[in-house]
């Protein structure tokens, strides 16, 4: 299925869970974490030792606030029981897809918008 990538620092990390910070300085606790064999763990984005994964249909899509990734959307499109938002955000790996289950009011093509990562949702990424 798709992913979308976030590169990320480890801040803390213990036998079961981990918090990370993302490149806008927000804080996340990352609850599922795989460890990267060998020299795949060398791959993450310059100033970066992890990266987090999200599903497209579990990021939230909103108007841009203060605990958001912020974003641009460039893409929404209707595919029939879901809304597919291409957006793009200076904190993420490449272009973002988030697959919402109804428009969001007062986001379209073109307009400022905030991403979030529920921290239950996400996989966490890391070398070493």
């Amino acid at each position: 299925g798709k992913a979308n990538f976030f590169p990320a620092r480890m801040a803390d990390r213990d036998g079961r869970d981990a918090k990370v910070v993302l490149g806008n300085g927000m804080a996340l606790q990352a609850s599922r974490m795989c460890r990267l064999p060998g020299n795949e763990g060398g791959s993450f984005a310059a100033g970066f030792d992890a990266q987090v994964m999200i599903r497209p249909e579990r990021i939230v899509l909103s108007q841009p606030g203060q605990d958001t990734l912020p974003c641009v959307v460039r893409r929404a499109q209707f595919l029939g029981t879901f809304v597919r938002y291409s957006v793009a955000s200076p904190h993420a790996q490449s272009e973002v897809i988030v697959d919402a289950p109804n428009f969001v009011a007062g986001i379209d093509e073109g307009s400022d918008a905030g991403l979030t990562l529920p921290p239950g949702d996400t996989t966490l990424f890391f070398g070493g």
